[in-house]
């Protein structure tokens, strides 16, 4: 019997997290200096970021992938979580390098006790630019700060996350005549940043914060942040701000016959005006969707309309003034591509219509399946795009089988694994 020879690699993804930072009043703003990180000069040290309410998130093949921040001075180039900071001086800041192995993200959680609710977040900040990894006048590397009223930690998948642009950090300095360490406390590699958030927390309700480390093409620059002050108010407006959506963010293999979309906000709204953009991302094409077609039940808002491909990437933007809270506040709206992007299954799958054969993942290398008597089996592999990677016919028994997977000569990425009998099919996902 021939086997298909395939092997997992699986990402390592824990988080390090201290308790939510509690607001029992609003008189107060919460601020963090971060001097209480390492000024270690080894600069080899990993530390757990012992910040309350602060956590690191890494993804990544790295090895460095371990949820901790090491000590730099803009010297040091590996992606990773760093406490920045001049050698040996005791005033840090937290920030983060880049890299295609590591995407590193901190951020912090607080949790409304104040017994009201908070209406508005006013978040300020000094940014700062410890390495320059070029001399490209025009190549900005980024630190994009986002929040979220649903999330569980800042690595949640899960959650909806809504970016803030005066609160992103861009490169700094783009005059540098070398790449290498910067002195990030100069006024010429620093700036400050500020911006509201309108939002409605109520009171037992949480927010997060986090600054996510893009990897641009280029070298990456050494960015992050210090003397943090975040204050709250209880007076404002709150805009609605985005809870859920469907497809979900990042969503892979939905099905092209989905020809609506949903997103729930944290309030009841009403519809205003503007566009919504459905863009086909592989084929460099949109359709657009005007906000007044949608319909609106409550805090829940459908998209009609909508006409998808298979196998395409998809990024959905929809303009600020779409929808409005009842006291007319504009939402917050999405002009990128990130905030809601997902992707349709290709052709070789969404025929693939019976689905009867249940497939299991086990001990990271087999596909596991029982079948009622022996019977021949198809065993395909293909991308996310319908193209066959490897097809086999094997032999199964009554009862258990396990087919074993090994992936060691394919490119990293998503592969969908069909298995089919003359009377019984089944397909799973599988990350490399």
């Amino acid at each position: 019997m021939r086997k298909i020879l395939l092997s997992i690699l699986m990402l390592s993804a824990g988080m390090y997290a201290q308790a939510q930072i509690s607001i029992t009043s609003i008189a107060s703003p919460y601020t963090q200096d971060f001097n209480t990180l390492s000024n270690d000069t080894t600069f080899a040290n990993t530390f757990a970021i012992g910040l309350t309410g602060w956590e690191i998130f890494e993804k990544g093949t790295s090895a460095v992938v371990d949820q901790k921040y090491k000590v730099n001075n803009g010297s040091r180039t590996a992606g990773d979580t760093y406490s920045y900071g001049d050698s040996s001086d005791a005033e840090r800041a937290i920030g983060t390098l880049g890299s295609g192995t590591n995407k590193p993200s901190f951020g912090v959680a607080f949790q409304n006790n104040t017994g009201s609710s908070i209406t508005d977040v006013n978040v300020s900040y000094k940014g700062e630019h410890w390495r320059s990894g070029d001399t490209c006048t025009t190549c900005l590397d980024s630190l994009v700060f986002e929040y979220s009223t649903s999330a569980t930690s800042i690595g949640d998948s899960t959650a909806t996350w809504n970016a803030v642009s005066s609160l992103m950090l861009n490169t700094v300095n783009l005059t540098v005549t070398s790449a290498g360490l910067l002195p990030g406390n100069a006024t010429i590699n620093s700036i400050l940043k500020s911006g509201t958030i309108s939002v409605l927390i109520p009171n037992s309700g949480k927010i997060f914060f986090r600054w996510r480390d893009i990897n641009k093409s280029l070298s990456d620059d050494g960015l992050a942040i210090d003397d943090l002050s975040v204050s709250f108010s209880a007076s404002g407006n709150p805009k609605p701000s985005i809870v859920s959506l469907s497809p979900a963010d990042d969503a892979t293999l939905v099905s092209p016959t989905v020809n609506s979309l949903t997103l729930s906000f944290d309030q009841t709204v009403v519809v205003g005006t503007g566009n919504i953009t459905v863009s086909n991302l592989t084929d460099v094409t949109q359709q657009t969707i005007a906000c007044g077609t949608t319909t609106i039940a409550g805090a829940v808002v459908s998209i009609p309309g909508v006409t998808l491909v298979a196998g395409k990437q998809y990024a959905i933007q929809f303009d600020s003034t779409c929808y409005q809270s009842a006291s007319s506040a504009n939402s917050y709206g999405i002009y990128d591509n990130t905030s809601w992007n997902f992707s349709t299954m290709p052709n070789s799958i969404f025929n693939y219509t019976q689905n009867n054969l249940a497939l299991t993942w086990f001990a990271n290398s087999y596909a596991v399946f029982q079948l009622e008597s022996s019977n021949k089996v198809n065993v395909v592999l293909s991308d996310l795009n319908g193209k066959v990677i490897r097809s086999e016919v094997v032999s199964a028994k009554a009862g258990e089988n396990r087919i074993k997977i090994s992936m060691d000569d394919l490119a990293s990425g998503m592969y969908v694994l069909q298995v089919s009998t003359t009377n019984a099919r089944g397909m799973m996902k599988i990350v490399k």
